[in-house]
């Protein structure tokens, strides 16, 4: 690390030189971003210390969306800068800026959205930087850093002569989704460092004397820390939110100056307000040819799988694992639930964050997977797996936390309570420590059951454990007996997983909507580093006496015969149509670059009616019959008793990437392939194929020429018939599903290299009659 004394911004107490400013607040300003609204990113010094900059942004090297440019949005003078949390920050050269000297001052405007997490107990100083130009090692410190952190934390630190100092809020954080003003003082002549946040003081440390900052030839960054991390290629760090007149001094402001400047911009005495979509994340990805438009999932960012999903005054809701700082997992470090409704669950609309993770809780360090119930007043109530790495006094760093609305005349029901004690807390002979997670509501009359999954106690297998309540007792829902394991299998395969995920049970009716007495008992197999990840089931009984589950067939089944997209199942009983029904995430298999460039991560899955089919004596699945009439804008192609000749010549000029298509076949007695995302030299597509003679059918996404490992590959299944079929594919851009005879589905990714590769084409060896295929164009439910 090399001392280059160039430059150094606290020689002097310099008066400001800019004919715009005129107030007190402006004695030694020597850096002044007021994050001017532009239409190229650019971000403007107009004190002129600064060169004219372009902030980086992942938008600027998207492969599949055109260039965007940063946002902005109204800030608290003038606009204000939004910053995604993993990619956006402003970065100049020390030769531009090298802070130094007796005196230095920062402030600016914070609106945060998401803070970066870690354990809470972590000796963790890499703050959200708002501005930063530091470096320190056991013998070395110099530079400045000034940000945030979890739970809004925010701290002040200088490198100096005597060492390191940093000065932190004691307890005054900032205020989430809102405008905060933050003023960092050091004054070295006078031997202290101050900190304030919206007119106030809230710390001051005391220093030696004659303290001076160590000038640091690093970059000076604004929104993202000096020193930076990387989680799934995205930068930790970052700030996510919105940052607003930035200013910096080469003098120790003084109090009465400051005081007067954030006077000066209140509004009937108030903090200017902030519209909250303003800071939430952002609808900017409606363009980007691989994120699919009518399947479910935030607007940008990280997501995981769907769960707790209820009705409630006419709106589904459903939650999901959410990293609203960026398109990565961070090791499930501060994972919070988001949020969806819909009146159809079919557009789903993002909402709100419900639950995040708050030191001084029950869920300090995460907020994973869970479920979802009424209580006997119909009122929902959610329980969620509370991650505490400390967990003193208790075995596992997962328990059942407990969460009711905050306003039952919410329609949206936006904001939650989480309970101050544990539902349920893991003890010894509850299942494996430390693997208990993903909580599933079921209820039988006056009777709730909570399954979840865990690992065998006695042996290296997967399980999910079980335990009752009733409305009758008091404190019901935090009042659960155990009862043990719902169900075991005795295959220690690796595939079957060391630790049950997301165990799902439900009652299913009969094809015809008749009740039977048939049960599903659905689970995702962990870890991903040993298991199958695939959803597998067993079609069975529950006995609510014992609260055993006694399966029909020995070994497990699948589903959808896709390879690991369709995962991480959830479920209900809908009370519209007494139908049971699942919810999955369908996953991006992506490499993590590709995730960081594109801004997204997963969406949710169609959902599936399940029912037993009495024929097969099986799982049936249906994709639910509203999307093609809640979704589609017209008919494209209706071809009725056409040659394939003539079908093809129909669909020659097809270019949409948003359809849903419809295929009926009489006397199939060949293969039939259906090429999609097919580019015009046919260099490029994915197969759908039928085999009535081995009575195979699946998905050969071999020929997209940007597909990887991942999801490169011949995935199929064996189906009951496959003479007489029909046929229902949904392409939305990347995002293939289909379903076949209502039976079982099959979920895939295609990653064409050739963007416009939309094309359809149908190829029949021979044999077999094309009743009717029909192409329907859907539209997006994010514009």
């Amino acid at each position: 690390m090399s001392l280059t004394f160039a430059l150094l911004c606290g020689c002097a107490k310099t008066s400001e030189s800019s004919s715009d400013t005129t107030d007190t607040f402006n004695r030694g300003l020597m850096v002044h971003l007021k994050f001017e609204e532009n239409n190229n990113s650019m971000v403007y010094d107009s004190m002129k210390k600064l060169p004219d900059k372009e902030a980086f942004y992942h938008m600027h090297q998207s492969n599949t969306a055109p260039r965007k440019e940063i946002q902005f949005k109204e800030g608290v003078t003038g606009s204000a800068m939004v910053f995604d949390g993993y990619s956006t920050y402003v970065a100049y050269n020390p030769t531009d800026l090298m802070v130094s000297g007796p005196e230095f001052s920062l402030s600016a405007w914070i609106a945060p959205r998401a803070y970066n997490y870690s354990n809470q107990y972590a000796k963790d100083d890499r703050l959200q930087a708002i501005a930063s130009q530091y470096y320190k090692d056991d013998t070395l410190a110099m530079g400045f850093t000034l940000g945030y952190k979890r739970e809004g934390k925010y701290s002040f630190g200088v490198g100096t002569n005597n060492g390191w100092y940093q000065i932190w809020d004691e307890g005054t954080p900032l205020k989430q989704y809102a405008w905060n003003n933050i003023l960092a003082v050091f004054n070295g002549n006078e031997g202290f460092i101050s900190l304030y946040l919206n007119g106030r003081i809230v710390n001051r440390m005391n220093i030696p004397v004659g303290t001076y900052i160590e000038p640091c030839d690093e970059q000076l960054t604004i929104g993202k820390n000096t020193i930076t991390s990387s989680s799934g290629d995205c930068l930790t760090g970052v700030v996510s939110g919105l940052i607003d007149d930035l200013r910096m001094f080469n003098v120790a402001v003084d109090y009465r100056d400051y005081k007067d400047y954030f006077e000066s911009l209140l509004v009937d005495g108030k903090i200017k307000e902030v519209a909250f979509n303003d800071v939430w994340i952002q609808n900017t990805l409606t363009d980007d040819l691989y994120k699919p438009q009518y399947h479910g999932g935030p607007y940008e960012h990280w997501m995981n799988e769907p769960h707790a999903p209820f009705y409630y005054k006419g709106l589904y809701h459903l939650f999901f694992q959410f990293n609203a700082n960026g398109p990565y997992f961070n090791d499930a470090q501060g994972i919070t639930w988001g949020h969806l409704t819909s009146p159809d669950m079919v557009t789903w609309t993002p909402r709100k964050e419900v639950i995040v993770p708050t030191a001084g809780t029950v869920h300090p360090d995460g907020i994973w997977s869970g479920g979802a119930t009424l209580d006997h007043e119909g009122n929902p109530v959610i329980f969620f797996t509370a991650g505490d790495y400390e967990h003193p006094g208790i075995i596992s760093n997962q328990n059942v936390g407990i969460a009711y609305p905050k306003d039952l005349n919410d329609p949206y029901l936006t904001e939650w309570v989480t309970g101050d004690k544990l539902a349920i807390t893991q003890y010894f002979g509850q299942g494996r420590a430390g693997e208990f997670r993903d909580a599933h509501l079921h209820r039988e009359g006056d009777d709730y059951f909570l399954i979840i999954g865990s690992g065998d106690e006695h042996s290296g297998r997967g399980t999910a454990l079980i335990y009752q309540t009733n409305i009758h007792k008091p404190n019901y829902f935090t009042n659960w007996e155990y009862k043990g394991h719902v169900f075991d299998y005795a295959n220690s395969d690796a595939k079957y997983g060391a630790v049950w995920e997301l165990p799902v049970l439900l009652p299913l009716n009969d094809q015809n909507g008749e009740r039977t007495n048939k049960y599903m008992l659905a689970i995702s197999p962990a870890p991903a580093t040993t298991a199958d990840n695939n959803i597998i089931y067993w079609v069975g009984t529950f006995n609510k006496t014992t609260a055993r589950f006694s399966a029909d067939h020995e070994h497990p089944r699948r589903m959808d015969y896709g390879r690991n997209v369709f995962t991480g199942p959830s479920g209900f009983v809908d009370p519209v149509s007494g139908e049971a029904m699942m919810f999955s995430i369908l996953q991006s298999q992506r490499h993590a670059v590709n995730l960081a460039k594109s801004g997204w991560a997963h969406n949710v899955g169609l959902t599936r009616s399940l029912y037993y089919d009495t024929d097969l004596n099986d799982l049936g699945v249906r994709i639910i019959d509203n999307v093609i009439d809640n979704l589609s804008t017209g008919v494209v192609v209706d071809a009725l008793n056409k040659s394939v000749t003539d079908i093809n010549t129909a669909l020659a000029n097809f270019k949409h990437d948003m359809y849903a298509l419809t295929l009926t076949l009489k006397d199939l007695t060949n293969r039939l392939e259906l090429r999609v995302r097919k580019s015009a030299d046919d260099t490029e597509y994915t197969a759908i194929y039928l085999d009535p003679i081995s009575r195979l059918a699946g998905v050969n996404t071999g020929l997209n020429l940007n597909n990887t490992w991942l999801t490169n590959g011949d995935f199929n299944g064996h189906f009951s018939d496959l003479t007489n079929v029909k046929l229902t594919v949904y392409v939305d851009r990347s995002q293939i599903e289909f379903v076949i005879n209502d039976e079982k589905t099959i979920s895939a990714r295609s990653f064409p290299k050739d963007l416009a590769a939309n094309g359809i084409s149908l190829h029949l060896a021979g044999g077999g009659s094309i009743e009717h295929l029909v192409v329907y164009a859907m539209r997006s439910i994010y514009e």
